[in-house]
C-alpha cells in the first residue's frame, strides 16, 4: 500500500478538486435545487417554478428564519411528500439545540451526495500538503453524536448530522470507518466510549474527526483503559485530527500531550444543514464554505441586527475586514434561512475566506460592552496559557448582584482549575477582556465571579436541553441568566 498511496493521493486530489467561478458555482447549485423543487408546496407557494437566476430566486423568497418556516417543516415531519423537494427524505438532522430549541432539518437523497463529495474534498486538503501519506489505508474513527435519536410521527429516524454521515458514508469507506454504526447509537456516553475503545485497540487509526471536548474524551479514556503498548500503537498511526463545532485551539495542547505526538489539525465546519466547509490550505485560521453543493446569501452584520435585510449578498460581493450573518440553501429543498453563526471575511480576492465570528444570539451587553464569542475565546485561552490549565467546558453569562452586572464564568471541572483561586481566575478574565474587546474598558461591571461544575451535572443540564453527550456544541455565551440559573446555583 505504501507504493500506491501516493497515486490514490493523486486521484483524491483530482476527484475532490471545485469549480474555480465561484458565481458559476453558486448559480449552478441553486438551478439544481430549484429543479429538484420544481412543483413543491413551497416552490409553488413562492413562485418558484420558472425561476432561473439566483436575483429571481431572491426577489421570490424572503429571508426567513428557521421559526418562520414551521408549517412546512410540520408537513415534512407528518410524513407529507413534495414539500421542499421531489426527492425522498429518508433522514432529519437534529440540532444541539444549546441555545434554543431543537429543530429538524429535512435531508434529502442527494444530501448523502453531497456529503460524500464534501467529505472527499476535506481531505484532498491534508492530503496536497502530505502527498505520500497513507492516511487512506488506515481505519478511520468518528466520535459522533447518535444517527438514531428518535422517529418523527411518520417514522422517519432522526439523529445528529455527524452520525448520519457516518451511517450514510460510502461502502469503501464505511467499511475501514470506526465505531460500528450499532456503537455509534449507544445512548450511554461512558459506555459508548468503552465500546469504542474496544473496537479501536489494536487497529491502526489514521484520522479522527469528531468535536474537540469529544476527541479529548475518547484520548484520555483510551489511555485509562488501553495497555501502554495498545495506546501506543493507536497513536503511533495516527496522523490527523478533524475537529468541528468549536475552536479547537483551547483543546489542541491537551490533546497532544494526550497522544504524546505532534499530529496535523484540519478544522471543517460542520452543522446539522451539512459539512459546509473546511479549513483553507493558505491560510490555517481560515475556513472556505462548499460553494459546490450550497447556495450562500450574506447580509452585514449590523444591517441585521437592525433589522434591514435588503442587502443579501453573494459570495463573491464581500469585504474582507467586514462581519455577516448567512443564509443557507443545502440542497435539501429549495428553502434558506438564516443559520446562527456571524462569519468574518478575512478575504476576499480569489475565493474568500472566513472565520466564525460568534453567534448571532451569543453577545453579552448589558452596559453596552457588547462582549462577542470571540472575545470570551481569546480571554479564557490568555488565561489558559498563564495557569497552564485547559478547560474541559465552560460558558459566561450575566447577571445583577447587589445592583451591579457582573460576568459569571462556568467551567467543568478540572484538578488543574481547582488548585486555582476563583477570584484571581476572574480578575484574569476580566484583565484579558479588556485587552480583546475596547468597549470593555470604563464599563460599569463588578468583578467577574467563577464558578466550578461537576461534570455530572454540567452534562446533565446538557442533555435536558437536548444536546447530545459527548457531541454537544456549548455555547460560549449564555445571554439569559435563567437558561442556567438553577444549574450554577445549585453549584
Amino acid at each position: 500500500m505504501g507504493v500506491l498511496s501516493p497515486l490514490i493521493n493523486r486521484l483524491v486530489i483530482y476527484y475532490s478538486r471545485k469549480s474555480n467561478n465561484l458565481p458559476k458555482a453558486q448559480e449552478k447549485a441553486l438551478i439544481r435545487i430549484l429543479r429538484n423543487a420544481k412543483g413543491t408546496i413551497f416552490s409553488r407557494d413562492f413562485g418558484l417554478d420558472g425561476v432561473n437566476s439566483v436575483r429571481e430566486y431572491q426577489e421570490r423568497v424572503p429571508v426567513n428564519h428557521y421559526e418562520d418556516l414551521q408549517n412546512y417543516w410540520e408537513m415534512v415531519e407528518h410524513g407529507a411528500e413534495q414539500v421542499f423537494t421531489n426527492e425522498s427524505i429518508f433522514h432529519f438532522a437534529v440540532s444541539s439545540g444549546t441555545t434554543g430549541h431543537s429543530k429538524l432539518v429535512p435531508l434529502a437523497k442527494s444530501f448523502v451526495g453531497n456529503v460524500r463529495k464534501q467529505q472527499l474534498h476535506a481531505m484532498s486538503n491534508y492530503l496536497r500538503r502530505h502527498p505520500r501519506s497513507s492516511i487512506l489505508s488506515k481505519r478511520g474513527l468518528a466520535i459522533t453524536g447518535r444517527s438514531r435519536i428518535m422517529e418523527t410521527v411518520s417514522g422517519v429516524p432522526c439523529g445528529t448530522v455527524s452520525g448520519i454521515m457516518l451511517e450514510t458514508a460510502h461502502p469503501i469507506v464505511k467499511r475501514k470507518a470506526l465505531p460500528t454504526i450499532d456503537t455509534m447509537n449507544i445512548e450511554d456516553w461512558e459506555g459508548k466510549l468503552e465500546q469504542i475503545i474496544r473496537e479501536v485497540t489494536n487497529q491502526k487509526v489514521g484520522f479522527i474527526v469528531g468535536l474537540p471536548s469529544g476527541i479529548l474524551a475518547f484520548l484520555v479514556k483510551a489511555k485509562e483503559m488501553m495497555s501502554d503498548e495498545e495506546f501506543r500503537f493507536l497513536s503511533d498511526s495516527l496522523e490527523l485530527i478533524f475537529p468541528s463545532g468549536v475552536n479547537y485551539r483551547m483543546y489542541k495542547d491537551l490533546i497532544l500531550s494526550t497522544i504524546g505526538k505532534e499530529v496535523g489539525f484540519l478544522d471543517i465546519y460542520m452543522a446539522s444543514e451539512g459539512l459546509m466547509g473546511c479549513q483553507s490550505l493558505s491560510d490555517p485560521d481560515a475556513m472556505e464554505l462548499f460553494t459546490d453543493q450550497f447556495f450562500f446569501e450574506f447580509i452585514p452584520y449590523d444591517e441585521y441586527l437592525e433589522g434591514d435585510y435588503k442587502n443579501r449578498m453573494l459570495i463573491t460581493e464581500l469585504v474582507a475586514g467586514e462581519e455577516y450573518v448567512f443564509l443557507v440553501t443545502n440542497g435539501s429543498g429549495a428553502f434558506s434561512y438564516v443559520l446562527g453563526d456571524v462569519l468574518r471575511c478575512v478575504r476576499s480576492d480569489g475565493v474568500p475566506q472566513f472565520r466564525i465570528s460568534g453567534r448571532i444570539k451569543l453577545t453579552l451587553s448589558i452596559v453596552g460592552e457588547k462582549t462577542t464569542q470571540d472575545a470570551v475565546e481569546k480571554a479564557v485561552m490568555d488565561v489558559s496559557r498563564d495557569l497552564g490549565a485547559t478547560p474541559q467546558e465552560f460558558f459566561v453569562t450575566a447577571k445583577i448582584v447587589d445592583n451591579l452586572p457582573r460576568y459569571v464564568w462556568a467551567f467543568e471541572q478540572t484538578p488543574q482549575w481547582l488548585a486555582v483561586d476563583k477570584a484571581s481566575i476572574g480578575k484574569k478574565l476580566d484583565e484579558y477582556l479588556v485587552q480583546n474587546n475596547k468597549l470593555f474598558i470604563n464599563t460599569q461591571l463588578a468583578p467577574s465571579a467563577v464558578v466550578f461544575l461537576e461534570a455530572a451535572s454540567f452534562q446533565k443540564w446538557l442533555s435536558e436541553r437536548g444536546a447530545e453527550q459527548g457531541h454537544q456544541k456549548v455555547p460560549r455565551i449564555i445571554a439569559d441568566y435563567k437558561m442556567v440559573e438553577d444549574l450554577l446555583e445549585d453549584s
